[in-house]
């Protein structure tokens, strides 16, 4: 039987690590500066529904 904290620890990193690459695939740049970005953040969201709201913050203040 696996250990849950292990499991979710190993769940957020991954989505941290998914978040930091796909911050970096841009869509397109805007005229004032900025970018729209493909889904930095949408990793970090799953991961926030799925566990909780705590771990859910600690993985946006690891990615952040």
């Amino acid at each position: 039987m696996r250990n849950k904290r292990v499991t979710m620890m190993g769940e957020g990193a991954l989505m941290v690590g998914l978040s930091y690459v796909l911050h970096f695939i841009k869509i397109f740049h805007l005229p004032q500066g900025g970018s729209v970005t493909v889904g930095g953040m949408v990793p970090l969201l799953i991961f926030a529904i799925r566990y909780g709201v705590g771990p859910g913050v600690m993985a946006g203040a690891a990615r952040g």
